[in-house]
């Protein structure tokens, strides 16, 4: 199974058909998230949140329905945070998470942290916008240049140093190098043969994938 979280951020009606269109979802939406699904005239098979960024109509639409969980605005976790967890309830191959980034940074922030949740559950998860890719990645990953979603593919540290990091078929290579917190030796590489691969012998990175 798949699973497409939408949220309140930054997602354009066309990127969200774009995404439906790819695979078959168990969709949830999230607060906001609903409306923009409603404008797309996708129908959530659950939803998450409190409600307070939602519309009167989306309000009527969802609540009280069994699918829904309804929460208190004064809360411990995101909005996002609980969908997560509720998406992994459903042992997923795949997380997608849209409407995740936009001007809040401290959301965008803690919706990079539930990326590594994912990750550390075996859980392979990513966070779209019209021009960005996010994703953890640990071990190893190989990114397909026919296949990528921007020109750039980025690697931050996430928290830790990561240590053992090699980069091939890259425009910039490393190593057995190891990346100190939020070094950003790895900003705005390339992909220059057919695949690039990653590998790590310790920690996660953040691996971004952008069009701009």
């Amino acid at each position: 199974m798949n699973v497409l979280i939408v949220a309140g951020g930054r997602v354009s009606t066309e990127l969200l058909k774009s995404i439906v269109s790819e695979k078959k979802y168990h969709i949830i939406g999230v607060d906001g998230g609903l409306d923009r699904l409603i404008e797309a005239g996708i129908m959530a098979d659950a939803a998450v949140g409190d409600f307070d960024s939602a519309s009167d109509f989306a309000r009527e639409k969802y609540i009280g329905r069994d699918s829904t969980t309804l929460l208190n605005p004064e809360k411990d976790f995101t909005d996002m945070h609980v969908a997560v967890i509720s998406a992994l309830k459903h042992k997923p191959e795949l997380i997608t998470i849209l409407g995740g980034t936009g001007s809040r940074i401290d959301h965008m922030l803690a919706n990079i942290g539930l990326l590594a949740l994912c990750r550390k559950q075996g859980v392979e998860a990513e966070l779209i916008d019209e021009t960005n890719k996010i994703k953890i990645v640990d071990k190893s990953y190989t990114f397909s240049k026919q296949q990528q979603f921007g020109k750039y593919v980025s690697f931050i540290p996430f928290a830790e140093p990561v240590k053992g990091v090699c980069l091939k078929g890259f425009k910039y290579g490393l190593d057995n190098v190891t990346v100190g917190k939020m070094e950003s030796i790895g900003v705005s590489n390339e992909i220059k043969e057919e695949e690039g691969f990653i590998s790590i012998d310790e920690g996660y990175m953040i691996a971004i994938e952008s069009k701009d």
